[in-house]
């Protein structure tokens, strides 16, 4: 994310000027616009805050980008996500049909909102499972993978936070378990084009990664994710997200790969979306608590607030900054901030961990405790700020930021070739 060398603001980055964008940050609400669908009460207070909405498409069916068919075929990368109720079919042999309807229903509404709300187009319900799209001509590739991974960390934390409440308290039922999985294919990979005669047709994709996002979510355990190497390769995301599975029934042999074929062997891994979600600082954000936000420069527009929703370009100015009431900031009595790169960039240049120097900060960046940066690696990064206030008593908190640059990412993709 960043390069640990001393960089002078040219950006107009005293504290009158930031502070004059801070108030116009748009401030969202502590839970997102769901529909009645969905059984969330009025005054539940999630945490899910301060994450954009970002809706793209409104309809199921064919992609927005290929609803003129005369463009098709055509060819255009996407991000493909499967989820599944693991174990729904046994549902019609404990309940009532009645109440099966109201228990498929509550998970594929909640994750149709969900994706939704993040960017995603809802492609096909399968029975007790959902078929969709991240990514479009209009967003870069990196965007529409960072989209599904929220989604689907999303609607894994709202299944077992609320869900879980709404069958158990309401429907009287046992909790769902839900899996997903996640591919990814480039332009190259992925055929738009029309399936069917007459008027009993669909525009869908032909796309070996489009497929394995349902292998991966077979894969998968119960209330978790399975990501495709192209989607965990791409974003540079750090190894303590990513885990192996395991062969089933036998707990030593590690199951590397969801495709092996001739000299095509694709990985998986497993994404600890609980962990992800902890080290997104807005994610969870307490009222009374110190808070840790982000906001990067644009030539345009300013200082804007930056969501863990999307990736910077290489080279753009950011700065952390330290929120909280005054009462709470005059009980600070040190601050220290340490950086934590991934991916191969700042593996290469040795700059994976460190803590950023002193003379890193002018006086005004201390007296507003805030901490300049830019953006310089590939990868998912992450600001770990440490409080340390009256009381002796520390508080770490983090904040994930993306950084993409897309051509060189293109040459992290594991590409099929026919032989």
């Amino acid at each position: 994310m960043y390069n640990n060398i001393k960089r002078v603001f040219h950006k107009n980055l005293q504290k009158e000027n930031l502070d004059k964008n801070l108030e116009k940050s748009v401030v969202h609400s502590r839970y997102m616009d769901f529909s009645q669908s969905i059984i969330v009460p009025e005054d539940e207070t999630l945490t899910i805050a301060k994450f954009p909405p970002n809706r793209f498409s409104e309809k199921i069916g064919t992609h927005p980008d290929f609803t003129d068919d005369s463009l098709l075929p055509k060819t255009q990368y996407i991000c493909s996500i499967f989820l599944d109720i693991k174990g729904s079919t046994r549902l019609a042999l404990k309940y009532d049909l009645e109440t099966v309807q109201k228990i498929k229903n509550a998970v594929l509404s909640t994750g149709i909102e969900i994706i939704r709300y993040f960017g995603g187009h809802i492609h096909r319900l399968q029975g007790d499972a959902i078929f969709a799209f991240t990514g479009h001509s209009k967003i870069s590739k990196s965007d529409a993978i960072i989209q599904a991974i929220n989604a689907a960390s999303i609607i894994q934390y709202m299944n077992l936070n609320i869900l879980k409440e709404y069958f158990e308290n309401v429907l009287g039922v046992s909790s769902l378990k839900i899996r997903i999985g996640i591919d990814f294919g480039d332009d190259d990979e992925v055929l738009w084009s029309k399936y069917g005669i007459d008027d009993i047709n669909e525009v869908t994709v032909t796309s070996l990664h489009a497929d394995l996002s349902s292998k991966l979510q077979n894969k998968a355990s119960a209330n978790s994710i399975m990501i495709g190497e192209n989607v965990f390769s791409y974003l540079q995301l750090p190894d303590d997200l990513l885990s192996d599975i395991y062969i089933k029934g036998n707990s030593e042999e590690k199951d590397y790969y969801i495709m092996k074929y001739k000299s095509f062997n694709y990985k998986m891994k497993n994404f600890d979306w609980s962990k992800y979600l902890e080290r997104i600082a807005h994610f969870e954000s307490y009222e009374g608590d110190f808070q840790m936000k982000c906001y990067y420069f644009s030539e345009s527009e300013g200082w804007i607030p930056y969501y863990s929703e999307k990736a910077l370009e290489k080279d753009t100015d950011i700065v952390y900054r330290i929120e909280a009431s005054q009462l709470l900031l005059h009980k600070i009595n040190s601050v220290e901030w340490t950086v934590s790169n991934s991916g191969i960039e700042a593996s290469e240049e040795e700059e994976l961990d460190y803590v950023v120097p002193k003379d890193a900060f002018s006086d005004e960046d201390i007296a507003d405790f805030r901490c300049p940066r830019h953006t310089a690696f590939n990868g998912l990064h992450y600001m770990i700020c440490k409080i340390k206030s009256e009381g002796n008593i520390t508080k770490n908190k983090y904040f994930s930021l993306y950084v993409n640059d897309n051509d060189l990412s293109r040459s992290y993709l594991k590409k099929s070739e026919l032989e």
